[in-house]
């Protein structure tokens, strides 16, 4: 009973991490507006993210061992309880600056605490279930934003509604101490030696990892950057009602978390490799409808149908990273896939709003193509490298 409700807690806060990114994009049009900043903007936002989230996730290990798992969790979740709550109260460029800060640091504790507390005291539907969580969040933002605008409320209150979710979190977490205990896994001397794993500079000289890297940078860049600008392209690119747009880009988390659900229920039943490359072709071609857009009905369906190819693809590559790249490399794998996930989805939200702002909004759709192109590319020829490296790993 202590695990299921520690469990449900935890999807409750991944939901609240989601809220936020899918919030974002749809009201930072208004906040550029307001603090009189252009929409590239938003790109310095990303960056400040994510130095303060690889700070914490970096340090994550070293922190549970020094104070607790429930400790990481709980200064999170009060942390960005915090920072929502600073900006909805005082809204100003250099007060979000601040924040945003802030909110990255408890951002990197909860995602990567919680993804040890369920790899620890789960399985892999949890897991899969876990990030499935993050689209529902993601999936509320957009529609959170139309009901305030509907009800005559501001951009603040956004935020506040979400610093209020996550106080209520933050007492839960507070009050369940005793449900979060887990098994800090052994420093790397402690281990047997065939259990070792292999120095990160070893790692990174395979070819298998460079790849893989490299795949998560364009992924991660294409979800994010789909999520975070397809508001901007239709409202201020295509003329779209701000409530259409507002559903449609809902529609696109929706679906994607709907993809994620029914992927955790088939998972292990599935040729992962040939699953892959259809989601990656559907992606792409739902990429090039959301750019063609001949009517608005074509560039909304593209959106959708991304939604849907993306859901399985993250947890996907997160899931066979092992099977590619050896048992002995697969934590520095991972860790690097993650910090390279978080890089390019920082850096590319910020060239395509670069892009946006100095040559034209249709810019949004052109970049979002090339994105998937990309990371369908660096599938293949991970692939590629992944069949070259087993003989020799044999």
């Amino acid at each position: 009973m202590r695990d299921n409700k520690a469990i449900l807690i935890a999807y409750l806060s991944y939901m609240a991490l989601g809220a936020f990114d899918g919030l974002l994009g749809v009201v930072w049009p208004a906040m550029s507006l307001d603090f009189g900043v252009p929409l590239g903007a938003l790109g310095i936002l990303g960056l400040i993210s994510l130095a303060g989230f690889v700070l914490v996730s970096f340090n994550s290990g070293p922190l549970i061992r020094a104070k607790s798992f429930h400790w990481l969790l709980l200064a999170g979740l009060g942390i960005r309880a915090a920072a929502f709550m600073v900006i909805a109260l005082f809204p100003s460029w250099p007060v979000i600056l601040v924040m945003t800060f802030l909110l990255a640091l408890g951002g990197g504790g909860i995602d990567s605490g919680l993804n040890i507390f369920i790899a620890a005291r789960g399985n892999a539907r949890q897991i899969n279930w876990l990030h499935a969580s993050f689209g529902i969040g993601a999936t509320s933002g957009p529609f959170l934003a139309a009901g305030v605008q509907a009800a005559g409320g501001t951009w603040q209150w956004n935020f506040a509604v979400i610093a209020a979710f996550l106080a209520v979190l933050t007492f839960l977490v507070w009050r369940t101490a005793s449900h979060w205990r887990m098994e800090i896994p052994l420093k790397e001397e402690q281990r047997p030696a065939a259990k070792r794993q292999a120095k990160l500079v070893d790692s990174l000289r395979l070819p298998v990892v460079q790849i893989s890297v490299m795949l998560f940078f364009f992924y991660v860049a294409t979800e994010i950057s789909t999520g975070q600008w397809s508001f901007s392209l239709f409202t201020l690119g295509r003329g779209t009602p701000e409530l259409a747009a507002k559903f449609w880009v809902g529609a696109y988390w929706g679906v994607f978390t709907i993809g994620r659900i029914l992927f955790g229920l088939v998972a292990d039943k599935v040729p992962l490799n040939t699953f892959l490359r259809g989601a990656l072709v559907a992606a792409t071609a739902g990429a090039l409808l959301l750019w063609w857009n001949p009517v608005a009905w074509v560039g909304f369906a593209g959106l959708a149908l991304m939604g849907l190819a993306e859901a399985p693809i993250y947890p996907s590559l997160i899931a066979s990273t092992t099977a590619r790249v050896g048992r002995e490399n697969a934590a520095n794998a991972i860790g690097l896939q993650g910090a390279a996930a978080g890089v390019g989805g920082a850096t590319m939200v910020g060239l395509i709003g670069i892009l946006a702002t100095s040559i034209g909004i249709e810019m949004i759709a052109v970049s979002i193509v090339i994105l998937a192109f990309l990371t369908l590319l660096f599938h293949e020829i991970l692939l590629i490298a992944a069949a070259r490296r087993r003989p020799q790993a044999a």
